[in-house]
């Protein structure tokens, strides 16, 4: 499991349901198809926070920071 930023960006759309085909290939191309598993079977969006704090843990404060910049 490899958190890059496209990744950490594409993780923010997930509550678009468009926008999650997108969001599966930016993760599935980082491999983190385990992440689109826990997505895909969440009943709710509190597995989506969770996976937004890990990532936001594992991508760091200076991704974390530029991407709120850019949004």
């Amino acid at each position: 499991m490899s958190w890059t930023r496209t990744s950490y960006d594409a993780l923010f759309d997930w509550g678009v349901p468009a926008a999650r085909p997108a969001v599966r290939k930016a993760l599935v191309a980082d491999g983190l198809e385990e992440v689109v598993r826990r997505l895909d079977q969440a009943p709710g969006l509190g597995v989506w926070w969770e996976i937004t704090q890990e990532a936001a843990a594992a991508v760091g404060p200076g991704v974390v920071e530029a991407s709120a910049r850019d949004a």
